[in-house]
């Protein structure tokens, strides 16, 4: 297993970039002996870190990346997962779900992402999450979280399949498409114009 450090910028400046990255960021100072590198679908470039220790020392390079490397956007990626949060009174608010998922996982707050609490027809509110993946296991091994006074029911959901943001085909991701079209200011669900996705009915 590895772990990896994320790079994007203009595509004009790749090599420039990766040039200023090996000039000012020395890997054997943070104690790095075995890094890879590939291309990733969105078209930046992932630095894979394995051996002992290799999570600290990713956070090590990202870090001195941050500081070293102008003009490029630096992300430390991790798996993640959806799950489907259920049956919440109208009392919950979405920060105490959060903070119930985050305590369930395992995982900090900040990597728990949410979308809005809906009402369902029965009057109980039902809303979407995305954790890093051993935390959504985990949560979804249990069944349900304590929030408030509830009990509510976790579900994992199935992995979304690969879907382009720019002409809203399947398969392959923005940067990669052949596609003139561009649909990317509208709804993911329905293809119009004037709304988000969360918003779409």
């Amino acid at each position: 297993r590895s772990a990896a450090v994320v790079m994007t910028c203009g595509k004009e400046t790749y090599a420039q970039k990766l040039k200023e990255a090996r000039d000012k960021v020395n890997l054997e100072e943070i104690g790095i002996k075995d890094l890879r590198i590939r291309r990733a679908m969105t078209g930046g470039y992932v630095f894979e870190i394995y051996g002992e220790g290799r999570a600290g020392k990713a956070d090590q390079l990202a870090t001195k990346l941050r500081e070293e490397v102008s003009e490029v956007k630096i992300a430390r990626p991790y798996k993640t997962a959806d799950i489907r949060v259920r049956n919440l009174d109208a009392s919950v608010t979405v920060d105490e779900v959060r903070a119930a998922l985050a305590r369930e996982g395992q995982c900090s707050k900040e990597e728990v992402k949410t979308g809005p609490i809906k009402e369902t027809q029965v009057g109980l509110g039902t809303m979407w999450a995305r954790c890093p993946l051993a935390s959504a296991t985990a949560i979804a091994k249990a069944g349900k979280i304590k929030v408030g006074w509830t009990a509510a029911r976790v579900e994992l959901l199935p992995e979304r399949p690969l879907q382009c943001n720019k002409c809203l085909e399947g398969g392959h991701v923005a940067a990669r498409c052949p596609n003139k079209a561009d649909y990317s200011r509208r709804c993911y669900r329905c293809g119009r114009a004037g709304h988000l996705v969360r918003a779409c009915s």
